[in-house]
């Protein structure tokens, strides 16, 4: 097994940066939440495809309208199943009769929107099945560039959310990896943990639990005791140790450019993403349990 230093302040620095990110990724999510970002994006999306009248009836169908009422917010996902068959019942003319007896080119003739009229046109009207499907796929594609453009929103916000982050607990990349390197008990402590994490969450669907999970042990001040073996957090010896160390203004600028450089590593890294540090994580664990047994001879 290889067991080296090097190794392991990787396997620490990318400990590091999936903690943050899952943590990054939980407060975030708790303010979209609070926010309703996804709901107003999807709004958006559907004004896009629809028009502003169109979307309207889309959210008020019963199909739609039934799963957000008792929150008052907009709804954060649509199945394309549910869109379909309110976009239909929504349509000028719709009569409550079976789909194969309504007039369906009759009615979409009579859609306000030219651009969505067009839309519509385009597909089979012959076969209220055929454009059913038609509309699914459709409404599918929308909302695969919309996710794009949400997932490109978020990705911006978590930089910024990232760098307050590496702030407030003092993520300093390049000092963590500068204790690290040089505290072998401390390094050791964190690959543990690092192998328990592995152990505990099997798979990616399990991070989102253990981002709120994080979020909340550190509401509850729970994380105090990995926060001081990854070498961060503000306390009072270490810093009082660091200023004694700046005799010099010149010493305390270089300090603050270093300072102000880790938290911005880690910042990026945040934008990175916790599945990624996550499957890191697993293959750089991978490559330290295999190799020669000591003891053993190649």
């Amino acid at each position: 097994m290889f067991h080296s230093p090097i190794l392991d302040v990787v396997i620490g620095m990318i400990f590091l940066f999936l903690l943050l990110s899952l943590l990054a990724t939980a407060v975030q999510e708790a303010i979209s939440g609070r926010n309703n970002l996804r709901g107003k994006l999807l709004k958006t999306a559907l004004q896009n495809m629809l028009g502003d009248a169109q979307t309207d009836r889309i959210l008020a169908h019963p199909l739609i309208s039934t799963a957000h009422r008792a929150s008052g917010k907009l709804p954060s996902y649509i199945s394309k199943e549910n869109f379909s068959s309110a976009l239909i019942h929504s349509l000028p003319g719709y009569t409550g009769l079976p789909a194969r007896l309504n007039t369906l080119a009759e009615r979409i003739a009579t859609v306000p929107d030219e651009r969505l009229k067009r839309v519509l046109q385009g597909f089979d009207l012959e076969l209220p099945g055929q454009f059913e499907a038609q509309v699914s796929r459709w409404y599918e594609s929308v909302m695969d560039r919309w996710s794009g453009v949400y997932k490109r929103k978020i990705q911006g916000r978590l930089f910024w959310m990232g760098l307050i982050i590496a702030a407030v607990l003092n993520a300093d990349a390049i000092r963590v990896y500068q204790h690290l390197a040089s505290h072998d008990k401390a390094r050791a402590a964190v690959v543990a943990q690092a192998l328990q994490f592995t152990k505990d969450h099997p798979n990616d669907a399990a991070l989102t639990q253990a981002a709120h999970d994080l979020l909340q042990k550190e509401i509850d001040r729970q994380n105090e005791g990995l926060k001081q073996t990854l070498g961060l957090g503000w306390y009072k010896r270490s810093l009082q140790k660091e200023w004694q160390e700046l005799t010099h203004w010149s010493l305390f600028l270089l300090w603050s450019i270093t300072k102000l450089l880790g938290w911005v590593i880690s910042a990026f890294a945040i934008t990175i993403g916790a599945p990624f540090w996550f499957d890191l994580l697993k293959k750089v664990i991978q490559i330290r349990n295999t190799g020669v047994k000591p003891g053993e001879t190649k």
